[in-house]
């Protein structure tokens, strides 16, 4: 499920050049209306947090709904320390630019794109809501998970302040 049909399309290639079956969905995950039809969930790569945290919960209990019972939810997430320790308001790379702030208020971390290309100026936002590991953990129990895991890279890398990632990993009760 992904809101970009274009990624979607991505992942239908691979899985077909790979002779595997899968289904995708043009979706908002905020409209998830499966019912207990997966033994996991994963969002991964700073997927989460899109949303207001309202949303970003209902989010957690469309997942909580879509799992069966013991099912497994991944959540993956930049670690918030990390990036606010090392936090960079301006990043170039070739003809993007992108600028950041941090709201502390709101925990969001606010980017502005601004692509040059061929004389032509495109820019986008983003807003994610970047939670720290008791917040996150806080979401899993909020919906009726047990947090089993909390890891700091995606080769089980114990965390640690200074983490690359958030990745917690829940069971459905």
């Amino acid at each position: 499920v992904d809101l970009n049909p274009r990624l979607l399309r991505t992942a239908r290639r691979r899985f077909t050049e790979r002779k595997l079956h899968g289904t995708f969905l043009v979706k908002d995950l905020r409209s998830l209306d499966f019912d207990g039809e997966f033994d996991a969930a994963y969002n991964w790569f700073g997927s989460f947090g899109y949303f207001s945290d309202a949303d970003n919960l209902e989010v957690f209990r469309r997942y909580s709904h879509a799992l069966r019972r013991g099912g497994r939810l991944l959540v993956d997430q930049v670690n918030r320390e990390r990036i606010l320790r090392n936090f960079k308001s301006r990043v170039q790379i070739g003809n993007l630019t992108t600028r950041y702030r941090w709201d502390a208020t709101r925990q969001r971390v606010e980017g502005t794109w601004t692509c040059q290309d061929r004389g032509r100026q495109k820019t986008s936002r983003s807003s994610i809501r970047i939670y720290t590991p008791g917040q996150m953990v806080h979401l899993f129990e909020k919906v009726g998970f047990s947090v089993e895991n909390v890891y700091g890279d995606a080769r089980s890398g114990s965390f640690r302040r200074s983490s690359d990632r958030l990745i917690v990993i829940g069971r459905k009760l």
